[in-house]
This record gives structure tokens, C-alpha cells and sequence, in this order.
């Protein structure tokens, strides 16, 4: 399985998703894992 890890400023995924405010000017590690359709319809449905 392939992984993608990007360390980034907290400003810039604030502007597309709501974080703690803890974050903010912090650096943080953002890790992009694919995920099997099954188990995120099965997910889902919970």
C-alpha cells in the first residue's frame, strides 16, 4: 500500500477543515492512506 505523509502549517488546512485551536502555528503531519471501497461503504452505513 502506497502512503503519502506531507509535514504542513496548520493555517493551511484550517482553511479547508475545522481543527483544534491548539494547532494553530504549529507545523503538522498530514498522512494520505487509501482505504478499500468496501470497508468505507461499511463504515459509512454505521
Amino acid at each position: 500500500m502506497e502512503v503519502v505523509r506531507k509535514y504542513v502549517d496548520a493555517s493551511s488546512l484550517m482553511t479547508i477543515m475545522k481543527l483544534p485551536d491548539n494547532f494553530k502555528n504549529q507545523k503538522l503531519e498530514v498522512m494520505i492512506l487509501p482505504i478499500e471501497e468496501k470497508e468505507f461503504v461499511e463504515k459509512k452505513r454505521m
